[in-house]
């Protein structure tokens, strides 16, 4: 029936759509679009308005929303399982908790609900056919066969990633080459002029390839050395101890440390070989891992932003899902000071 309000568990008593409009001083249709389709009004606007719902106690009936729309009315975050035994995961995994968060606080005030999904091959993928959600977000996927899986389904879909050029399918990407220039850009505000950078596997791991590359562009006309080893705490031992050496024969006054993993070991192979930090050289990582702060001194390092990047991917889909433009969001990481730069820690 036109005009007909869905609420959860609504009553005649109950807080309505205009109630929120009236509370948040815009009109019915901008509350039902700040709801339904937040893309579609300003940040302030549609916080205003999610104030005064939760002030309210209104909600959305996304049941009844689905029904009235003739879809299933979910969302699918979709992830590809972990590989067994993969050790990195062990230590990345902290920002699936952030991504998550930023996921569920962007799809909470609409009108879908959000549902997880695992996959390990095309055909996992291919079965979500059978529960059609109205829109996916994909987590870090480049694999063309899975890509190709998921936009067989003709839902709006949108992979979330690092780095690497663009995609055919909608995306929102964080841009590594940008870290690496903005590593770059700290060390020379610290003053430093003979950099070095450690990374791992250069030739296969896109991700480090492209930190790399915008490093070596952020310093031009410096030429940084390279220290190409493996990553990981012991991988960054390992290459810490080379490190100290180039220190201690004034070839290295700064250095760039692929991931903050990695940069725990070339931390503690530094202050195992004498080196001081940021005395001797300055230092930056990249990540921002939050165990980097039990490190002896604070380490300068990139958030790499997972919450901000899923969280605006969110709102995008939903967006697209209503009829909006295509999703194309490039997020540059941000630089977090620490003594291992020498700059103050507030």
């Amino acid at each position: 029936m036109a005009g007909k309000k869905y609420l959860s568990g609504a009553h005649a008593a109950g807080p309505t759509r205009d109630a929120v409009a009236k509370r948040a001083g815009v009109s019915s249709a901008t509350v039902s679009r700040a709801l339904n389709d937040p893309g579609s009004v300003s940040d302030a606007t549609r916080k205003r308005v999610l104030g005064a719902a939760k002030a309210l106690g209104y909600t959305l009936d996304k049941r009844a929303s689905a029904l009235r729309r003739g879809g299933s009315g979910t969302l699918v975050f979709a992830s590809r399982a972990a590989a067994e035994g993969e050790t990195f995961d062990r230590y990345y995994s902290w920002f699936y908790a952030d991504i998550i968060h930023a996921v569920q606080q962007a799809v909470e005030p609409s009108a879908y609900s959000l549902s997880l999904f695992t996959f390990r091959s095309p055909r996992d993928v291919a079965s979500l056919a059978r529960r059609l959600p109205e829109g996916i977000l994909l987590r870090n996927e480049q694999e063309p066969a899975v890509m190709r899986a998921f936009a067989a389904l003709g839902v709006p879909t949108v992979v979330c990633r690092q780095g690497a050029g663009r995609s055919a399918m909608e995306s929102a990407v964080i841009d590594e080459r940008e870290g690496g220039r903005l590593a770059a850009e700290a060390l020379l505000a610290a003053g430093c002029r003979r950099p070095l950078h450690i990374t791992g596997g250069l030739g296969q791991n896109f991700v480090c390839r492209d930190r790399y590359q915008g490093f070596c562009g952020g310093l031009a006309p410096l030429e940084p050395l390279l220290i190409d080893g493996r990553l990981g705490i012991q991988g960054g031992l390992a290459s810490g101890a080379k490190a100290a050496q180039l220190v201690k024969e004034g070839r290295v006054d700064g250095i760039f440390v692929v991931n903050d993993l990695t940069a725990v070991g070339v931390v503690q192979a530094l202050l195992a070989a004498g080196v001081r930090i940021p005395e001797d050289v300055r230092l930056i990582g990249y990540d921002r891992l939050p165990f980097i702060d039990v490190l002896p001194i604070r380490l300068a390092t990139l958030d790499i932003g997972f919450g901000r990047l899923y969280g605006e991917a969110t709102r995008a889909l939903l967006a697209r899902m209503a009829g909006g433009a295509a999703v194309r969001i490039t997020l540059a990481p941000v630089l977090v000071g620490g003594g291992s730069l020498g700059t103050r820690v507030t």
